[in-house]
């Protein structure tokens, strides 16, 4: 091989070389930056979107907002100044019309419905054989299985568990109201409520929440597994370095969801060492069992999921359901009308009953709306020959999305939609022109809420005989409640507290 020639070989030794490639390294990094900037932004198939410029370029906004538990008001937000569709990163767009719902979430013949978003529905996240995670045979499998669980005749045969659970926190909270003691920290308690109930129905036994006036450390886990949710989901927004960045999280979350698991596995173990025959939610898992539609491992597997699914999230709607007909003297007037006039005694509020309230079933609408408990929705993907989505041409392998929280206050869907107005589920004429059909808090489709019918009877059962029996009135410092809450995945509420009075009294 030739000697350098003497100028560059001094030139090299004197370090300019290693400048010379730094400065090249450099120039190549701009440049390729640059070029991602222009495909991104004018050349990319999704740039035909409205959207902000920094979220066609980068993942960051977006994941900046989830971090902050803001990513609802981010969202919503983006939707005012742009439309009802929005480019909200580089590969994804987010809708907020009627028509999105069935495009993204429906199937129907010859168009099998969307896959999940792999960055949302993560196998670091979810186990890979839940109903969540299940591939379209195995979740149809599944589901079918499981249906019978939540069907009206399965609701009022499970209905003594659910009035145990409700009537122990009414006389516990009537205890309360009578010792003229501190405050009443409603979320707690409903808190309790929700997790007691289901665990009750799962696994055949409560979590003593009621019993003990004390969170179960399982009520803890579920708020650290909806944060650590939107950890991986950020993290999964950045590949390649997704598993890199999801290996520095804290360890003590990945010792916390291994101890879930086990205490999981030994509360389903316990239920199913009982002979006798229970009316709830495992029972007729075992009976799929028996009819060789789902394995005793596939039983084990689901029993976590009817946890997270049907606790927190129906707190969450309960403590916002209260709050904002504490804070809406007409709401609370009416409703209190609508029980009083329609009950002579609170042994009359069942689950059938309940359903003829029609007041009350419009707070809870109006409530769902107001404060959609799963703000941010469960992302799709479109398949690499793309889809159509709103009458829109969507290229292959783009995230879409329907966020609740936007949809439902936006002025495009919705008439006063910053208003807490109930009447607009009544037959109001001033909300004709309202979009109902954007409003979908339990998804639709294949894959929606199967615990439908049981989320609007219990929250109806416990709204009507709290009101029945108590008069609460809302603290000051409870005035400002609802300002800013964060969500991930679910929303992250403060105390609610108020002062109790037995009605009559």
């Amino acid at each position: 091989m030739e000697a350098l020639p003497t100028y560059l070989e001094g030139f090299w030794l004197s370090g300019g070389g290693t400048m010379g490639i730094s400065i090249l390294v450099m120039l190549s990094t701009f440049l390729a930056l640059g070029t991602t900037l222009v495909y991104r932004i004018w050349l990319h198939p999704l740039s035909v979107f409205p959207g902000p410029k920094c979220c066609s370029v980068s993942s960051i906004p977006v994941a900046w907002a989830q971090l902050r538990g803001r990513n609802h008001e981010f969202v919503s937000s983006l939707h005012k100044k742009y439309g009802s569709v929005v480019r909200i990163s580089p590969n994804e767009l987010s809708f907020i019309s009627g028509a999105a719902w069935n495009d993204i979430y429906s199937r129907s013949k010859g168009r099998p419905a969307l896959e999940r978003d792999r960055t949302f529905f993560n196998d670091m996240l979810v186990d890979p054989e839940t109903i969540t995670m299940a591939n379209e045979t195995t979740h149809t499998r599944i589901r079918r299985s499981m249906a019978p669980a939540f069907s009206p005749r399965a609701l009022l045969e499970q209905e003594p568990i659910i009035q145990a659970n409700i009537n122990l926190l009414m006389d516990k909270l009537e205890a309360r109201a009578g010792s003229g003691g501190a405050p009443t920290d409603l979320r707690a308690w409903f808190n309790y409520t929700t997790f007691d109930l289901i665990g009750d129905l799962a696994f055949g036994e409560s979590f003593g929440c009621l019993a003990t006036s004390t969170c179960h450390e399982w009520v803890q886990f579920v708020l650290d597994h909806f944060y650590t949710s939107t950890l991986l989901h950020v993290v999964h927004r950045f590949r390649p370095f997704n598993r890199v960045l999801a290996a520095l999280l804290p360890k003590s979350l990945i010792e916390k969801r291994k101890a879930h698991d086990s205490m999981t596995l030994a509360k389903v173990h316990r239920r199913l060492e009982v002979q006798a025959r229970r009316n709830d939610f495992t029972q007729h898992l075992l009976d799929a069992t028996e009819a060789g539609t789902l394995s005793p491992r596939e039983v084990e597997k689901q029993a976590s999921v009817l946890i997270l699914a049907g606790s927190e999230t129906t707190s969450v709607a309960l403590t916002f359901a209260i709050y904002l007909v504490l804070t809406h003297k007409p709401v609370l007037d009416q409703l209190n009308d609508e029980l009083h006039s329609t009950f002579k005694e609170e042994q009359a509020i069942n689950l059938l009953s309940v359903n003829h309230l029609k007041y009350l079933h419009a707070v809870i609408q109006e409530t769902l709306r107001f404060c959609p408990p799963i703000s941010n929705g469960f992302p799709r993907q479109t398949p690499p020959q793309g889809a159509t989505v709103d009458g829109m041409f969507i290229p292959g392998k783009t995230v879409v999305n329907i966020n609740h929280w936007a949809a439902y206050r936006s002025p495009r869907n919705f008439t006063l939609p910053e208003q807490f107005l109930p009447e607009r589920w009544l037959g109001d004429p001033r909300f004709d022109e309202d979009a109902k059909d954007v409003f979908q808090p339990f998804s639709v489709g294949p894959r929606n809420c199967i615990g439908k019918k049981f989320a609007y009877d219990s929250m109806k059962l416990i709204l009507a005989k709290f009101l029945w029996r108590f008069k609460p009135t809302l603290l000051d410092k409870s005035r400002s409640w609802l300002d800013h809450q964060p969500t991930f995945v679910s929303f992250h509420q403060p105390p609610l507290l108020v002062d109790l009075e037995i009605q009559g009294q």
